[in-house]
């Protein structure tokens, strides 16, 4: 589309005055948004770990263990971003390094611009997966892998990059474009094509999308740029449907989520543990290796799609062979074929003849 000069940059006052303005609106007058805090599982909880800016005026960063340092009901936000082969990473070698103050230059373009937009809007602290967890340990991996839902629901916003264009510079001047760019723009943007994006974006109750010269706004109510109100294919989860409604809409998020690329096919079920996290908690459901207990006779009938194409994904050998996590294509349930999960089918008893060890 057509884009014409708006005055000013993207980090302008004018521009974090909106965002101000976005976030004070949205818990206060959007009533889906709202329905989402109420029902938040664990409200008022801080990860383990985050990243502090020291202040509207610093320059520098530490990471921080925040049970002995902030109040538990501390704002911050999260990154949702894609990992590129220049990430800076915590490690346990770095790790007493970076508890000590850094440079805002040592850190990649895009974590520059969210510690920037952070102190703007006088928020302190921020979530970003690379620096908050330790890499090279299995043992905190997974234990943190265990809490995302908690911090992407209760992150104040989630900051999304590398929308429109990635770019090696400043973002710099802000212009006004079609409303039909959403899709182009947020839907079809290089970071919401990634397996783990997939939850950190229905999870999140509040997304700001950080293009290269416009801003756009999403959450359960509203979705927005600088300019006007937009439309997009993206369907969030309803967390305050009745439980049954709720479950019923498993499969159609795991079809979604198996279009989405990842780097570890082995991290199929960890990059949608926060989502199965939540439908346990709302609607009593137990998870096996990614199907519902009690529709498991209907789970079990996934498909590859027709004339799908794999690429380069391969069969995960960690996940057992009858769950839709071991296949390398994307899938879907017959749609024509609606099982009742009904009580009788919720109680089985495996059986296993072991042939040989």
């Amino acid at each position: 589309a057509e884009a014409r000069f708006l005055e000013g940059d993207l980090f302008c006052e004018a521009t974090f005055t909106t965002v101000k303005d976005w976030l004070d609106q949205c818990p206060e007058a959007h009533p889906k948004c709202r329905s989402r805090e109420k029902l938040n599982p664990n409200p008022g909880t801080v990860p383990t770990r985050l990243l502090d800016t020291h202040g509207s005026q610093a320059k520098t960063w530490s990471l921080i263990e925040t049970s002995r340092t902030i109040p538990a009901s501390s704002d911050y936000v999260a990154l949702s971003h894609r990992w590129s082969k220049d990430t800076p990473k915590l490690e346990n070698a770095n790790r007493s390094q970076y508890q000590t103050p850094q440079l805002d230059g040592l850190l990649p373009r895009t974590y520059q611009d969210v510690s920037t937009f952070c102190r703007a809007l006088d928020i302190r602290y921020v979530w970003i997966d690379s620096l908050c967890i330790i890499q090279d340990s299995v043992e905190d991996f997974e234990r943190e892998v265990a809490t995302m839902m908690s911090v992407y629901m209760n992150a104040l916003c989630t900051l999304s990059s590398e929308t429109y264009m990635a770019t090696t510079g400043p973002k710099t001047h802000a212009f006004v474009r079609d409303i039909m760019d959403w899709e182009e723009a947020v839907d079809s943007a290089p970071v919401n094509t990634r397996g783990w994006v997939f939850q950190e974006r229905l999870l999140s109750p509040r997304i700001l999308y950080l293009g290269n010269d416009v801003l756009f706004w999403e959450c359960d109510d509203f979705l927005t740029s600088e300019m006007a109100p937009g439309r997009s294919v993206f369907s969030r989860i309803n967390i305050a449907a009745e439980p049954g409604d709720l479950a019923r809409q498993w499969p159609y998020l795991v079809s979604a989520f198996m279009r989405k690329d990842l780097s570890y096919e082995k991290d199929r079920l960890f990059a949608i543990s926060g989502i199965a996290q939540l439908f346990a908690q709302r609607t009593s459901e137990t998870f096996l290796a990614g199907l519902r207990k009690t529709c498991w006779a209907h789970d079990l009938l996934w498909h590859p799609r027709p004339f799908s194409s794999s690429d380069n994904r391969s069969p995960s050998a960690a996940m057992p062979s009858w769950s839709w996590a071991a296949c390398p294509a994307p899938l879907d349930w017959p749609t024509s074929f609606e099982m009742d999960c009904a009580s009788s089918y919720s109680d089985f008893k495996p059986e296993v003849n072991i042939w040989g060890i």
